[in-house]
């Protein structure tokens, strides 16, 4: 598989996940202010059932671009998921660090707080504000934040990948024409360009 098509299906199936997750964490955060804690349970799972079915519709889709001479392994799949949600945790990093800077700062502070209530009897005094800074940056700080939810990305779309790649592997078709393969990979990119 040309390398640029990866990419480009990488980025347009990781930003489709970020925006899809972005906008079920609104709508789940717009619930737990109304105070309807289980409905937004549900919408947490309907958020992660999202997620799955979004990668496998991306994961089939490329796997179908694959050459069938060699087929589409499992490696390529989970390298693929991994591509796209590092595209995801971008958009997901990006859209927390919108709404904690600009839209729930007191409530954000509030959270802090509270736990600083706990950690202040653990910690020694001269270590306090350090913490309770460091906590601050954590929790408002952009760069922390995409760097933070691209790795939970990461590690929600290899446990993912690991159920969703064992379905769209392809084995490689001995009997496939070359000529053919490259005919219709060409024919692909101009479209894709």
């Amino acid at each position: 598989m040309d390398r640029k098509l990866f990419w480009f299906e990488a980025l347009k199936g990781g930003t489709m996940i970020g925006l899809v997750r972005s906008a079920f964490a609104l709508l789940q955060q717009a619930l737990i202010d109304g105070e309807k804690t289980k409905l937004a349970s549900i919408v947490g799972i309907i958020s992660f059932v999202a997620l799955v079915l979004l990668v496998y519709a991306f994961c089939r889709k490329v796997a179908s671009y694959a050459n069938p001479a060699q087929g589409f392994s499992y490696g390529k799949g989970m390298s693929f998921v991994f591509a796209m949600m590092l595209f995801t945790g971008v958009i997901t990093g990006l859209y927390s660090a919108i709404v904690n800077n600009f839209f729930m700062t007191d409530q954000i502070y509030d959270q802090i707080n509270e736990m600083m209530v706990v950690y202040e009897s653990m910690l020694p005094a001269e270590q306090v504000d350090t913490f309770y800074d460091s906590m601050v940056a954590s929790m408002m700080n952009p760069i922390t934040l995409i760097l933070s939810n691209t790795f939970a990305n990461l590690l929600v779309g290899g446990f993912v990948g690991i159920f969703v790649c064992s379905l769209t592997i392809r084995r490689p078709d001995i009997f496939a024409d070359a000529t053919v393969v490259e005919e219709k990979q060409e024919a692909q990119n101009e479209s894709n360009e």
